[in-house]
């Protein structure tokens, strides 16, 4: 990923952010504010770490029964990253 190509997920991800506390503070959005998700994943590894990093919050979240499912999806989305093969990509 090329510096500028950061620079603008950086921005995406910053918004985001920013949507998220004002969710948390009450304010609502329309749907269309939401099309920075779709700008974000444009970008096939940008998509891939932000999925990760959802994955990881779901974690911290879950109840205890699905924590091993969670931690394996992690571990799977890792092992995905290192080497994308079509049996990582079938394992996800």
């Amino acid at each position: 990923m090329h510096a500028e190509d950061r620079t603008e997920a950086l921005k995406k991800v910053k918004r985001l952010t920013g949507i998220a506390e004002d969710l948390r503070n009450g304010f609502d959005f329309p749907i269309t504010r939401l099309t920075v998700l779709k700008g974000l994943c444009a970008d096939p590894i940008a998509a891939a770490r932000f999925g990760l990093h959802l994955t990881k919050l779901a974690k911290a979240k879950a109840k205890k029964p699905f924590r091993p499912l969670i931690e394996r999806a992690i571990r799977q989305i890792h092992t995905h990253f290192r080497k994308p093969t079509p049996a990582a990509t079938e394992a996800l």
